[in-house]
C-alpha cells in the first residue's frame, strides 16, 4: 500500500487483500483510505467471507464502495466489520464509505462488532450503506438491558452524521435497527419482515431503542409473515429523544397502533396520508399519558404538507436552511 498511515497521507487500499491487512498494518493512530471500488465477488473472500478488521483511527471510503458481501452462519453471530483497536473506548471514524449488496444471515447480525468484548466509539460520517438482506435465525431479543442492534453489537457506541441507510431485515421478533446511538442529518429506509410483534420489554424490542435523533428522516414498511391478528407496534422505545424528525410508514400487515415513544420536545411529523392509504384504521400514538407535550409535538400531516417548508414552519417545525 502507498501512503504512510497518517491523517495527511493514509495508507491507500486498492484490493481485498489490502482490506484484510489492516489487522497487521493498522493501529489506534493509523489511517486508511480506499483508492478504488472493491468487489468481493471476484476474490477468494466471495465464498469464505470473514469480517473486515478495523484497526485504525480513521477509515475513509473516499466515495468508493465495498460491494457483494455474503456471509451465512445460521447458528452463529455474523458481522461485516470487527473493530480490533488495542485501546478500549478509543474512537474509530468511518467516513465517505459506500456499502452495496450486503447479505448477512445469522442468529444475530451486525454491521460492526467489537473484538473480545472491548468497548469502542464509532463515528459514521457521510456514509451510504445498503443491506439487501439481513436475516435473524433466532429471536435476537434485547430483554436484559443490552444494546445489540443491526448496526452494531452491545459494545459499540455510534455517532452518525449525514448518512444514508437502506436495509431489508427479516426478524422472528422485532429487533432494533439502532440502539443507544446519536443520529443526525440521516436518512433511514427500512423494509422489515417479522413473524411476531409481541414485546417482552418495550424498551428493547423497538426498531429505534434509546437513540437521540435529530434533523433526520425515516421511511419504513413492515410485513407480518404469520397471522392476520391486529397488533400494536413499537417504532421507538421510551428512552429515545426526538427533534425535527420526519416519518413515512407503510405498514403492510394489520397494525392497530404504532407507538412513537420517547421524549419529543420539538415538533416532529409523519405522513398520515400514506399511513391511511395502507391501513385506514391505523394510528400513531405517543404511548405516553404522562407527557402531553409528546402528543402535541407529533404532527399528523398530509403528503403535501410534509413537503411544504412554509407550512411546516407555521406549525413549529424548524426547517433547516440550504446551508445546513
Amino acid at each position: 500500500m502507498t501512503g504512510n498511515g497518517t491523517l495527511e497521507s493514509p495508507y491507500i487500499i486498492m484490493n481485498a487483500d489490502d482490506l484484510y491487512s489492516m489487522a497487521e498494518t493498522g493501529g489506534d493512530d493509523v489511517c486508511f483510505s480506499l483508492g478504488t471500488d472493491i468487489d468481493l465477488s471476484f476474490t477468494e473472500y466471495a465464498d469464505k467471507f470473514e469480517p473486515i478488521p478495523l484497526k485504525c483511527l480513521k477509515f475513509s471510503g473516499n466515495g468508493y464502495m465495498i460491494r457483494n458481501v455474503n456471509r451465512n452462519i445460521p447458528d452463529g453471530s455474523v458481522n461485516m466489520f470487527t473493530i480490533i483497536n488495542d485501546t478500549e473506548n478509543s474512537t474509530v471514524t468511518v467516513d465517505n464509505l459506500v456499502l452495496e449488496n450486503i447479505r448477512l444471515i445469522g442468529s444475530d447480525v451486525f454491521l460492526f462488532a467489537s473484538k473480545d468484548g472491548k468497548k469502542y466509539n464509532l463515528s459514521l460520517e457521510y456514509c451510504s450503506f445498503t443491506v439487501n438482506e439481513a436475516v435473524y435465525t433466532s429471536e435476537a431479543k434485547n430483554t436484559d438491558g443490552t444494546r445489540n442492534c443491526l448496526i452494531h453489537d452491545t459494545n459499540i457506541y455510534v455517532d452518525t452524521d449525514y448518512c444514508n441507510f437502506s436495509v431489508q431485515v427479516d426478524f422472528i421478533k422485532t429487533h432494533a435497527l439502532f440502539s443507544g446511538d446519536i443520529i443526525r442529518h440521516t436518512q433511514i429506509k427500512s423494509e422489515l419482515s417479522t413473524i411476531d410483534f409481541s414485546h417482552v420489554d418495550d424498551n428493547y424490542d423497538a426498531i429505534l431503542s434509546g437513540v437521540t435523533i435529530s434533523d433526520s428522516y425515516m421511511f419504513w414498511s413492515i410485513k407480518r409473515r404469520a397471522g392476520n391478528v391486529s397488533a400494536n407496534f413499537n417504532m421507538s422505545s421510551n428512552d429515545c429523544t426526538f427533534s425535527r424528525f420526519y416519518v413515512v410508514c407503510e405498514p403492510i400487515s394489520s397494525i392497530a397502533t404504532i407507538y412513537w415513544k420517547g421524549q419529543i420536545g420539538t415538533p416532529c411529523f409523519y405522513d398520515l396520508e400514506v399511513l391511511k392509504k395502507h391501513l385506514s384504521n391505523a394510528k400513531i400514538d405517543s404511548g405516553s399519558s404522562s407527557s402531553s407535550a409528546n402528543s402535541k409535538n407529533i404532527l399528523a400531516l398530509t403528503t403535501a404538507q410534509c413537503k411544504d417548508a412554509e407550512y411546516l414552519r407555521s406549525v413549529g417545525f424548524d426547517c433547516l436552511g440550504a446551508e445546513e
